[in-house]
């Protein structure tokens, strides 16, 4: 009996409690092995039944909060939480020593919340795109990674959306392109516009695997890591702008400029408004999203190019205003 509860590590529990969370996206199962593997690694091997709060669990919180990370220890206080809990249902111990493991994390005063650095004036932001456009276009670096970088000012898509983007998710006829799996379990498609289509077309003449930014990583494409190191040599800082940051980017100036609040969620695939919400109201806007996303890459190429940011089309305002 000893030897199997020394079997239960809590590495190998979590395991088990990830077998068992069918209901997870595969993104967001990857997100909480990641910490695991990557926040946790002190206790990976430590039995659950001696797993104690001061002694195994404060520093793997004390160690985020010290760095600043605070809402990244939020959720590894939660991940420990849900782990350890799942060892109780299971029988492997009694009591959870991670209850309200949140309490270890000092709160923020109102305004002090670190949020993912971006850019979002005008000014700003137009100072961004050339940067950004001056680098890809010098030819210093690959084409699959220029040509990702470009799509992240043009698409405001989660990162790991479009690194892990594949030939056959695209209908050039139909000028859409299909995100079959989301961060919310949820597929999603983007309508090609004409920048889009053009970097598109202009990879296909290097296209040799089904990756659409192929790359000699274990994985087989590019990463997020790869996109930010492009950022920072086009003489973007850390601190400044960050990949996630263009879409705050994004939907911070489309606010200001008019575009409705409805079709900027849907474009950042987010699930807007609650459960009775998103029972009855099934819309695709598949029209609106072409205009407004059309509208956006003609604004990054203004802002990029000092021109005027065009007007927003009044289809759009017409309708959802």
């Amino acid at each position: 009996a000893q030897a199997e509860s020394d079997a239960r590590t809590f590495g190998a529990v979590a395991d088990e409690y990830f077998r068992m969370r069918g209901d997870m996206s595969r993104k967001g199962l990857q997100s909480e092995q990641g910490r695991v593997k990557n926040h946790m690694a002190s206790i990976k091997d430590v039995p659950v039944a001696r797993i104690e709060r001061l002694a195994h669990l404060k520093p793997v919180i004390d160690k985020l909060v010290q760095r600043g990370e605070f809402e990244q220890a939020r959720r590894v206080a939660g991940l420990i939480g849900r782990i350890m809990n799942f060892s109780v249902d299971m029988g492997y111990i009694k009591f959870s020593p991670a209850d309200h493991l949140v309490r270890l994390i000092p709160r923020q005063a109102r305004g002090t919340q670190r949020h993912h650095a971006a850019l979002v004036t005008v000014e700003t932001a137009s100072s961004l795109f050339q940067r950004v456009w001056i680098y890809c276009e010098s030819g210093r670096s690959s084409p699959f990674l220029t040509a990702a970088l470009k799509l992240s000012c043009y698409m405001p898509l989660r990162n790991g959306n479009v690194v892990e983007a594949q030939w056959e998710q695209i209908d050039f006829e139909k000028g859409q392109w299909l995100f079959q799996e989301t961060k919310n379990g949820r597929a999603y498609t983007v309508p090609l516009t004409r920048q889009i289509r053009a970097i598109l077309d202009h990879l296909k003449s290097y296209r040799y695997n089904k990756w659409c930014f192929p790359s000699g990583s274990k994985t087989g494409h590019i990463s997020n890591g790869g996109m930010s190191k492009l950022l920072r040599i086009a003489g973007v800082p850390r601190e400044e702008h960050s990949l996630h940051g263009f879409r705050s980017t994004f939907e911070t100036l489309a606010l200001e400029f008019g575009l409705p609040k409805a079709l900027c969620e849907r474009l950042l695939f987010h699930v807007a408004g609650g459960s009775v919400e998103q029972a009855y109201n099934r819309a695709t806007y598949e029209s609106a999203l072409s205009l407004a996303l059309q509208w956006w890459n003609d604004t990054v190429d203004a802002l990029r190019m000092g021109a005027t940011v065009p007007e927003l089309p009044k289809p759009l305002l017409e309708r959802y205003r």
